[in-house]
């Protein structure tokens, strides 16, 4: 596109931007809630580093918009018309992105994580997981209601 800003984007853009994807679908999402949906998608947590850079790529990049520390998707990821389902989706994603793969034994945190996100400090991303713990814990007790478990 023309004027558009280069950015290297790694694996985890693309699973972050799924996860913003699906968190917004209504209306701009807060970080606990792009966290549950990144869990669900990948079973697995970003790291803070994943997060902070992601959103300055993705930012950069014009896949996402922020709306006072919510996000996003922008008129850009839409017009791809894709439905996030599964980790073929993200997949689908890293290839659209260009985006550097999983290397088996990359460091962690990885090098090229090291954006920092205006607004998203240490204590932000540290209340967003406490809210994403709230949510899970109170899903958890009413599967466990649902299925008389312990």
């Amino acid at each position: 596109m023309k004027g558009e800003i280069c950015v290297r984007y790694r694996w985890t853009d693309a699973w972050l931007l799924a996860a913003i994807a699906e968190a917004s679908k209504n209306e701009p999402a807060p970080l606990w809630k792009i966290i549950a949906i990144g869990e669900s998608l990948n079973h697995a947590l970003f790291t803070d580093e994943e997060i902070e850079s992601g959103l300055v790529r993705l930012t950069r990049g014009g896949w996402i918009a922020d709306y006072k520390g919510q996000f996003s998707v922008t008129h850009r990821f839409n017009r791809l018309n894709l439905r996030i389902k599964s980790w073929e989706s993200i997949r689908r994603l890293e290839k659209l992105l260009d985006a550097e793969p999983w290397q088996k034994n990359e460091p962690m945190p990885h090098p090229s994580n090291n954006l920092r996100y205006p607004g998203i400090a240490g204590e932000v991303l540290f209340k967003a997981n406490k809210e994403y713990e709230k949510h899970a814990k109170a899903e958890l007790k009413k599967l466990k209601a649902r299925y008389s478990l312990p």
